[in-house]
């Protein structure tokens, strides 16, 4: 039998495309097999509803060929019209395999033409659409049956609020990971859509616990690939990056609705101990503790998105000199935006609040996850915020893994031994549009270290068109110098493996590439557009006296070859190599994942955070 059929049951919260009535919503289901399309069935459509019910079931002939693993269905929704274009509501995209493993799903619908944030009911309270599909009783021979949810009840469930890039996302996964599986909590991570299945493969193997996902909407990697991303994230002036960390929250709020959806959703599961967040979802989560009536915690990776009066004290490192960076807080620009303090909670019914005022009177908690040293600690921080320690996403101990270098990168770092030469890295790898800039940097340090046989190897994006262009005389230097294995350059590799092999490096400035580098007690230098938290962690570099002042991407030609000479000259003129190696990061081998876990597991145990009222 090569019939597959689904049940198409319903959906809530259609918003009105009409002008005086409501949507005449249908559902278009659309098969991939490899990319390819293979097969297209629709509904009929409901007339004037936010809250059609189809109840249909579409067939879909000779499924039997496509591969499970290989295979994705697209549901969209649309609203009919009979004389034009019917027009487009929202979409979502599953993997037949997840499809498969349980008997009904419901399907979270996103707005491909508003960086997949999450489609809305135009009326209040703003509600999110959700489509709800059954699998259906035909389906090929060998295919597997699915599976009814498990009700298995936990200690305590833990509900995580993250968006953003890998380097936001992958902490809170390294903290679930660790909460599920050392002390066997359920943990549920509410992101981005495109971040379940890796998620997913990183928590696949926990065997206590169970770390769940629900999708919060929206896809930060398209925002920032924009050419608004773009423009803002390559700027190197204050005023810009200041107005960035000023709206970056408000960039959330189409979510805010969606996330506490999903939070009841897993509050039915199972009641909710705790909700999580990120330092650009502070007011979302805070909306959805209140909503729950349950305790929160800041899990908080830049320390300056935290006011202060102290004199020192800035939400942005200044690098162009621009007085606008003088506001002492990012609360007096969020007040300027008066969407920061008003829209989640006007959508929810709850009484507008001013967060910080609020966490602090409320005895609310913020986890930095960096050691005490790292930074000077503001005078009036309060005493519910906590430092721990550096938090990194490693394979768990034991396991066999199959990370190298690879046979090319490893014969690089090999000859490069051989020749006694010295071996460093530049890398911003999560960073589009860099490439040539990064390549003539790298030229110019390895031809005009004087102080050694300096090679270098450069981590970063693969060539696209959005990298300048290259040079006909570089492009022709570039290439002699991988051809005498003194340049290498990968769009990938495994720095746990790598970064022991190095002398130097030219990091982008986030937590994780950054402390990784500065635990291996060799200078570091910070470059690239350095955005929001990637400035700060330039000062704290600089302030440990273990690299330059950090330069942006564009001005970092005027300064590598200084950097690399003073970095790698045995007489330490700048004594930063003397400074990397008496200031302490923390072991290597410590991913910091249970002593987080742990300051999570205390606070709680000891009844030190409050549930949060609706008022």
């Amino acid at each position: 039998m090569s019939l597959f059929t689904l049940n198409i049951v319903k959906a809530n919260n259609v918003p009105a495309k009409d002008l005086v009535s409501p949507s005449d919503p249908f559902v278009t289901v659309t098969v991939f097999v490899k990319a390819e399309e293979v097969a297209t069935v629709s509904t009929s459509h409901v007339d004037d509803t936010h809250t059609p019910e189809w109840r249909e079931e579409l067939k879909f002939q000779d499924a039997s060929g496509w591969d499970l693993d290989a295979t994705t269905l697209k549901f969209e929704i649309y609203d009919y019209n009979k004389f034009i274009a019917s027009h487009y509501i929202g979409e979502t995209t599953v993997s037949l395999r997840d499809l498969l493993k349980h008997p009904s799903l419901s399907l979270l619908m996103e707005n491909k033409r508003f960086n997949f944030d999450p489609v809305v009911d135009n009326n209040h309270p703003n509600g999110p659409c959700y489509l709800f599909v059954e699998v259906g009783s035909e389906r090929p021979a060998g295919w597997p049956s699915p599976s009814p949810r498990t009700n298995d009840t936990y200690e305590r469930h833990i509900f995580m609020v993250t968006r953003g890039t890998r380097g936001d996302v992958q902490p809170f996964v390294a903290l679930a990971r660790g909460m599920a599986e050392e002390f066997g909590w359920l943990v549920t991570i509410c992101s981005e859509l495109p971040w379940k299945s890796w998620i997913k493969a990183k928590t696949c193997d926990v065997s206590r616990g169970k770390v769940e996902f629900l999708p919060s909407g929206g896809n930060t990697e398209i925002t920032t690939n924009s050419k608004i991303g773009q423009m803002a994230l390559s700027s190197k002036f204050d005023t810009v990056q200041m107005l960035m960390m000023g709206f970056s929250e408000a960039a959330f709020f189409a979510s805010c609705t969606t996330i506490v959806a999903s939070a009841r959703r897993a509050q039915v599961r199972q009641p909710i101990s705790l909700v999580m967040y990120g330092f650009t979802l502070c007011q979302v989560g805070i909306a959805t503790a209140r909503c729950l009536r349950a305790p929160s915690c800041g899990f908080i990776l830049q320390p300056t998105c935290i006011p202060s009066q102290d004199s020192d004290w800035h939400p942005v490192q200044q690098l162009t000199g621009s007085r606008f960076t003088d506001f002492k807080t990012l609360t007096e620009i969020k007040q300027k935006v008066e969407l920061v303090d008003k829209v989640p909670n006007t959508s929810l019914d709850l009484q507008p609040v001013e967060f910080w005022n609020y966490i602090r009177a409320r005895k609310q908690p913020l986890l930095i996850p960096m050691n005490a040293s790292t930074f000077k600690r503001p005078s009036d921080f309060w005493d519910k915020i906590i430092t721990s320690s550096f938090i990194f996403l490693r394979p768990p101990k034991g396991s066999v893994t199959n990370s190298s270098l690879g046979p090319e990168l490893d014969g690089f770092v090999q000859k490069a031994k051989a020749d006694s030469a010295k071996l460093g890295i530049i890398t911003v790898s999560s960073m589009p549009g860099c490439r040539t800039m990064i390549l003539e940097a790298s030229r110019m340090m390895v031809e005009q270290c004087k102080v050694a046989d300096f090679r270098i190897i450069y981590v970063g994006l693969p060539p696209s068109d959005k990298d300048r262009k290259m040079p006909r005389d570089v492009e022709h230097a570039i290439q002699k110098l991988k051809s005498e294995a003194r340049l290498f350059e990968a769009d990938r590799a495994d720095f746990g493996i790598l970064f022991g092999h190095l002398d130097v490096f030219v990091v982008h400035g986030g937590l994780g590439t950054t402390v990784e580098a500065l635990r291996i007690g060799k200078p570091v230098a910070v470059t690239g557009p350095l955005a929001l938290d990637q400035r700060w962690w330039g000062k704290v570099v600089h302030d440990k006296n273990i690299g330059p002042p950090p330069a942006h991407i564009d001005k970092f030609h005027e300064v590598c070859v200084d950097f690399i000479n003073n970095a790698l000259d045995p007489s330490d003129p700048q004594g930063w190599q003397r400074s990397a190696r008496q200031t302490s990061w923390g072991a290597v081998d410590d991913d910091g994942v249970s002593t987080n876990a742990r300051c999570i597991r205390d606070m709680l145990e000891e009844g030190e955070i409050p549930a949060l009222s609706s008022v």
